[in-house]
């Protein structure tokens, strides 16, 4: 699964019907700020869930999920934040094992020390989670221009003049 390179996650990759033991599934849906981080192949790719999810997604056998129990927003976009920073990426590339097939143990991956989450600590993550979620949409929106460049050619380069 591909998640984008900032911001949210717009969609689920697939859609996979579940005819039978749907209850149990329900148990694993996602929720708002969740963060999802993938922990057996592509080690270290990161997404968080937006407000606007559906009840039904269900996250990939192969993802960790990252909830937290107060200020799920905040702490999700600042533990996003700190999981996309140079010391993340160093944790999950540290954790991970295998040699054909790389991936991390959730033992492991819980005992992972974390920073201690002060307001200053959540503030200046959250201020990187906006700066990055600007510069990705205003980049969005670039490259729809820059794919209608070639609609306005004239009816007559068209005609094949």
């Amino acid at each position: 699964m591909d998640f984008p390179p900032a911001g949210y996650l717009p969609e689920p990759a697939r859609t996979v019907f579940l005819p039978t033991r749907a209850d149990r599934a329900r148990q694993y849906t996602v929720k708002p700020y969740d963060v999802l981080i993938t922990a057996v192949g592509t080690i270290g790719q990161i997404t968080i869930i937006s407000e606007e999810c559906p009840d039904n997604w269900i996250p990939a056998t192969n993802m960790f999920v990252v909830r937290f129990r107060e200020n799920q927003r905040d702490l999700g976009r600042a533990y996003y934040g700190l999981m996309k920073s140079e010391f993340g990426t160093r944790v999950l590339r540290e954790l991970s094992h295998g040699s054909s097939i790389k991936l991390i143990s959730k033992k492991a991956f819980a005992r992972v020390p974390l920073p201690p989450c002060t307001d200053d600590f959540i503030a200046y993550f959250i201020s990187l989670w906006e700066q990055q979620e600007d510069l990705y949409t205003r980049s969005q929106q670039l490259l729809q221009e820059a794919l209608k460049v070639y609609q306005a050619v004239p009816e007559v380069v068209r005609k094949g003049a």
